[in-house]
C-alpha cells in the first residue's frame, strides 16, 4: 500500500508538470506578419518539459500498474533530455555571443543535470551487473 501511494504522488507529480507545461506551452505562443510575410514560435523550453513530463508520466503509470519500482532507465532518460537540450542551448548561445547573464542558467541547469545522469548511468550498470 506504501508503494502504491508513493507511485501515485510521483504519477500526480508528473501530471500536473504536464497540465502546467502544456498551458505554458500554449501561452507562449507568438504570431507575427508584416509585409515580408508571417512568422509563428511558440518556447521550446516548454515543448522540451512537456517532453520530460510525458516521459515520467509513462514511467510512473507503469510502475503504478505493475507495482514495481520507478525503473532507473527513466531516470536516466530524463536527466539525459535535461542535459543535452540545457547544455546545447547554452553552447549554441555561447558560438552566437549572446549575453552570459541571459543563458547561465542554462549552464548551471545543464551541469547539475550532467552529475545526475552520470550518477544515473553508474546506478544502471551496478543493477545491469547485478542482474547477470
Amino acid at each position: 500500500m506504501k508503494n502504491k501511494l508513493k507511485y501515485l504522488f510521483i504519477l500526480l507529480v508528473f501530471l500536473s508538470g504536464l497540465i502546467i507545461s502544456t498551458i505554458l506551452y500554449i501561452q507562449s505562443f507568438e504570431f507575427y506578419q508584416d509585409e515580408w510575410g508571417k512568422d509563428l514560435s511558440f518556447n521550446s523550453d516548454y515543448l522540451i518539459s512537456i517532453v520530460i513530463t510525458i516521459c515520467g508520466l509513462v514511467y510512473s503509470l507503469v510502475s503504478l500498474t505493475k507495482n514495481k519500482p520507478f525503473d532507473k532507465n527513466a531516470w536516466l532518460l530524463i536527466s539525459s533530455i535535461i542535459c543535452f537540450y540545457t547544455l546545447g542551448v547554452f553552447f549554441k548561445g555561447v558560438n552566437k555571443h549572446k549575453d552570459f547573464q541571459a543563458i547561465q542558467n542554462y549552464l548551471y541547469i545543464g551541469l547539475v543535470s550532467l552529475f545526475a545522469m552520470g550518477y544515473n548511468i553508474v546506478s544502471f550498470l551496478e543493477s545491469y551487473k547485478n542482474s547477470k
